[in-house]
């Protein structure tokens, strides 16, 4: 469970680096990345971050970051197709990234790891707490917001929408743990992980 956690955070975390990288070179900024850089004084710093001005010219991935996102619509409709990887990939080589595909062993443990991370999120009060604390229920199950977490984003199904909402409360939440609730709720996060 706390490896899936700390692997699924690792990915987070480094996807916000470099989201901020990438913007920060669109507005004219070069960015110093020292990655963990107090291991003994303050483990929980991922990285530290330095900006300065720069004429370097501007990433084109900046352009895509507000289209980034994670499809978690269930029921999932099996593997990718070969030709819709090779689009992908193809569209990917248009910038400086690399398509990977997870395959067999590495896809299941990486489906593993991530369904472990979600799960904790409803068996920890903290983190229970800070998932929840973000979600921005006025934006409705159809909406999005510029800040926090749109409930939408979950794809959480029409009929559970209600029961999730009140999975906001530790008290309910707490008393599903102990039925053996958590595990279910930890969802294969990407089926057809890229």
């Amino acid at each position: 469970g706390a490896a899936g956690a700390a692997w699924s955070c690792t990915m987070a975390v480094g996807a916000v680096v470099e989201n901020l990288c990438l913007q920060a070179r669109a507005l004219c900024y070069a960015c110093e990345v020292d990655y963990f850089p107090a291991p003994q004084t303050a483990p929980l710093w991922a990285a530290r971050l330095r900006w300065f001005r720069t004429e370097i010219e501007a990433d084109p991935l900046a352009a895509a970051i507000p289209e980034r996102h994670t499809d978690r619509r269930f029921p999932f409709k099996g593997p990718v197709a070969d030709t819709t990887l090779q689009i992908l990939a193809e569209q990917a080589g248009r910038y400086p990234a690399a398509l990977v595909v997870l395959k067999d062993t590495a896809r299941r443990t990486a489906l593993r790891l991530l369904r472990q991370a979600e799960s904790l999120r409803f068996r920890y009060s903290p983190l229970h707490q800070e998932l929840f604390s973000h979600v921005r229920w006025e934006a409705g199950w159809q909406g999005a917001c510029h800040e926090g977490l749109a409930p939408a984003s979950g794809a959480v199904e029409a009929p559970m929408s209600p029961r999730f909402k009140s999975l906001r409360h530790w008290r309910v939440m707490s008393a599903l743990n102990r039925l053996g609730t958590a595990a279910p709720l930890g969802p294969p996060v990407g089926a057809g992980v890229v």
